[in-house]
């Protein structure tokens, strides 16, 4: 897992970071990769899924497993830190909306994603995975 955390967080970063973007590209770069990573995967015949989505809806894994708890929370406070900071790169240069508060959004989009990756079990397109997402972060968008 912490290997796992490490090196989806570490791509994710960077995108998140990325000042050559506005903010709103950002989120939608972000999209972007989830939604290939599940394009990839159907092609290979399943779902990418996430194992941190997948860990996260097993609470008994979290109280029987303190080490990986404190992993998953520490991926949980980077995650959202990283995308409040895009929310705000986004207000700033008025691609992302100033009404709404940048820690709120943050959940909003890894609320999102880590829908995303469930949809995606269920068999759902990429195209329409790509539909919802956008659909659910408009409320950020310009």
């Amino acid at each position: 897992m912490q290997h796992y955390v490490a090196t989806t967080g570490a791509r994710q970063s960077v995108i998140l970071a990325d000042e050559e973007l506005t903010g709103a590209e950002r989120l939608r770069a972000l999209v972007d990769v989830v939604v290939d990573e599940e394009l990839q995967a159907a092609n290979r015949g399943h779902a990418a899924g996430c194992m941190v989505v997948q860990s996260l809806m097993n609470p008994d894994l979290r109280e029987r497993d303190e080490r990986l708890a404190r992993i998953l929370d520490r991926d949980l406070r980077a995650r959202l830190s990283h995308l409040s900071g895009a929310i705000r790169a986004g207000q700033v240069d008025g691609s992302i909306s100033k009404g709404v508060d940048p820690d709120d959004g943050a959940v909003l989009v890894s609320t999102v994603i880590s829908g995303l990756r469930v949809t995606a079990q269920t068999g759902v397109d990429v195209e329409t995975l790509r539909r919802i997402a956008l659909a659910g972060l408009s409320s950020l968008l310009h």
